[in-house]
């Protein structure tokens, strides 16, 4: 019988998800963690505007963020990459050109192999958004970031910041789970450990944006009310904020 590998396990609890996963982004979801989704989309649309070139996406989800990062900028080619196939066959339906022109790719890879994809572009722009607490190895993505983006090129990362004070609650909670065989190992990093993968790997740092208020596990204890914490202070959190989304740009050649 075969064992199933870490990255099974990954792509299983992803396709598991598919089917709902969208709907922490549509405003009529009222928790904390849609508030949580809506607000990184918010945030990392902004970050990026007025972008234009050719746009990856290492984990499309089901393409909310996608779709807000592509109208937000004016890009020639969008690659929609996700090592789930039900989480592409939705993101198939969010994702549309923004302009007569624009080429959509869809790609069922994990990200570790996506340099073998044949035709790929030299890349402007990267999201890895919700990625690094599923597969970690920051060097490695860092390395291959810089392999795929032309000089000047920006890579948008997301995190759940690993010293913020209810994310350490949280961690023990699930390094049990983890233990336990019911959760895939999830990774944690903080701030200064993500700027220095990006460092090593010829990378700057452009900005930092923090968010989130994150109480553990407050859908399930507080209900509603965690939904109108996050919605009255998750966008403003950006000193002690749970998550971050971090904006890197690679020196030019």
């Amino acid at each position: 019988m075969r064992v199933a590998s870490e990255q099974d396990r990954i792509s299983e609890f992803f396709e598991k998800h598919s089917e709902n996963y969208g709907d922490f982004f549509k405003e009529d979801t009222r928790t904390g963690a849609s508030e949580m989704f809506r607000a990184r989309l918010a945030i990392v649309a902004g970050l990026l505007a007025g972008k234009t070139g050719a746009l990856l996406d290492c984990a499309t989800g089901t393409g909310e963020i996608t779709q807000a990062v592509n109208a937000s900028g004016r890009y020639d080619q969008l690659w929609a990459n996700d090592v789930s196939a039900g989480m592409l066959r939705a993101a198939s339906q969010s994702l549309q050109p923004t302009h007569d022109g624009e080429a959509l790719r869809f790609i069922n890879r994990d990200i570790f192999t996506i340099e073998e994809e044949p035709g790929l572009p030299a890349f402007d722009v990267i999201l890895c958004l919700g990625l690094i607490a599923h597969v970690g190895r920051l060097d490695d993505l860092f390395a291959s970031f810089a392999r795929l983006l032309g000089p000047g090129g920006t890579v948008a990362m997301q995190t759940t910041v690993a010293d913020q004070l209810w994310v350490r609650v949280a961690r023990m909670v699930n390094n049990r789970r983890v233990a336990a065989g019911k959760l895939h190992q999830i990774h944690y990093f903080d701030i200064p450990s993500i700027e220095a993968a990006a460092a090593k790997a010829g990378f700057r740092k452009i900005a930092v944006r923090r968010f989130g208020v994150a109480l553990p596990f407050g859908d399930k204890l507080l209900g509603r009310l965690n939904q109108r914490v996050e919605h009255r202070f998750a966008r403003g959190a950006t000193r002690h904020g749970s998550d971050a989304v971090l904006i890197f740009e690679r020196h030019p050649a």
